[in-house]
């Protein structure tokens, strides 16, 4: 038996040079891969520069002032600009009752609720002051690291506010009061925490990961189904069928819808079962809200696949709107404490809605009235994106 000769050669710089230009004029000539060599690396930078700073501030307060009585009404509105003027707090809400801040919690609009008693100053120099008339933080405990780092702040800003009131008073009186020596400690608050009373982070985490698993999946499935059409050649044998673009989108939607609600219920069994983490609120009602969130992503990866020559492009396209999305939709950093630029960006994102919804069906239990906003903007977004890409697409080799 005659074996195949086998034929060395030297490395050739002139072989070498032809299959380096070749590939360099293909990237000059694919305008959407030589952005993303580019432009990807400085926005992300850019973004994670100012997403993620580290540094909690701005986070949204409620407050709740019970001191009605005029000669109290100073030392009420100097505690809410106290907190108002720290980096860490932005007082954004007043209302009159508790119920009505709760609400706001609940609803995930504010993260922090302050409760200012009747006859605030009278507990420096009152020594028969009740300890359930002190000032009271209900703070929301989606977040355990948020939620002890502002507990911390609120603390240290009751405490520091209570040191200056009582020398103020002192200066102004000339010494003529007796000051209760815990006074100080009167001025101190009373922590609650709602939601995720126990402060886990595995509640945290886990209701974040099922929003993610299921929007970054989703996605790339469907990124790539137009464009596997095109490399196989099988799209222009659909060029010469009387189908509408509605209908070739709707065909291509309907298995990766099934996936996706069959996706959320393995996810929402797995968390149940592996970690003991069960929605508080309606699992039907999340269910229903997760199909929805699917289709915005299903439509998204729809609309990648028409701008994608490849399926390797369109690869690339996905995980570029995916890490964006992970950066700014609240589950590293809270959307709050982002620039107000930024805030608008993450806004504009599915992800971020989802998170929200997840968050407060799955730790504080609140149901459509509480997620509206979100709901309509996930609605809103699904409605877009599918116009957008039954209009980009072409049903032609173009």
């Amino acid at each position: 038996m005659k074996l195949p000769r086998i034929k060395f050669s030297f490395f050739s710089p002139m072989r070498f040079y032809a299959v380096l230009r070749k590939e360099i004029q293909h990237i000059l000539r694919d305008p959407t891969t030589l952005s993303l060599i580019f432009i990807m690396p400085l926005f992300m930078i850019v973004l994670f520069g100012f997403a993620v700073s580290g540094e909690i501030r701005n986070v949204p307060v409620v407050v709740v002032d019970l001191n009605h009585y005029e000669r109290d009404l100073e030392s009420s509105n100097a505690l809410i600009n106290a907190f108002d003027n720290s980096r860490h707090f932005n007082v954004m809400y007043k209302v009159e009752t508790e119920a009505e801040m709760m609400e706001l919690i609940r609803a995930r609009r504010a993260s922090v609720g302050i409760i200012i008693p009747e006859n605030f100053s009278a507990r420096f120099n009152d020594t028969q002051v009740d300890n359930m008339d002190r000032v009271r933080i209900f703070i929301d405990g989606a977040d355990p690291t948020i939620a002890q780092i502002t507990s911390e702040a609120s603390a240290s800003i009751v405490y520091r506010f209570s040191v200056e009131h009582m020398d103020a008073l002192l200066r102004h009186l000339g010494g003529a009061v007796v000051v209760h020596p815990n006074s100080a400690e009167r001025g101190a608050v009373f922590s609650t925490v709602i939601s995720n009373e126990m402060m886990r982070q595995r509640q945290f985490l886990v209701p974040s990961i099922i929003a993610v698993i299921v929007f970054a999946s989703i996605i790339v499935l469907t990124s790539s189904t137009i464009v596997r059409e095109k490399e196989r050649g099988t799209i222009e044998q659909l060029m010469i069928t009387p189908m509408t673009k509605t209908e070739f989108m709707l065909g291509k939607l309907m298995p990766y819808l099934v996936v996706g609600f069959f996706d959320i219920l393995l996810i929402i069994w797995l968390a149940s079962f592996l970690f003991g983490i069960n929605p508080v609120g309606s699992v039907a009602l999340f269910i229903v809200l997760g199909m929805l969130f699917v289709l915005c992503a299903l439509g998204l990866g729809i609309f990648i696949s028409t701008f994608s020559a490849n399926q390797g492009q369109s690869i690339m396209l996905a995980i570029a709107f995916i890490i964006p999305s992970l950066i700014l939709c609240g589950m590293i950093a809270p959307v709050s404490t982002m620039p107000t630029v930024v805030q608008w960006i993450a806004n504009l994102l599915p992800l971020t809605h989802f998170l929200e919804i997840t968050r407060g069906i799955v730790i504080s239990g609140v149901g459509v009235r509480e997620l509206s906003t979100h709901i309509w903007a996930l609605a809103i977004f699904s409605v877009a994106v599918m116009l957008l890409s039954i209009l980009k697409f072409k049903k032609s080799l173009e």
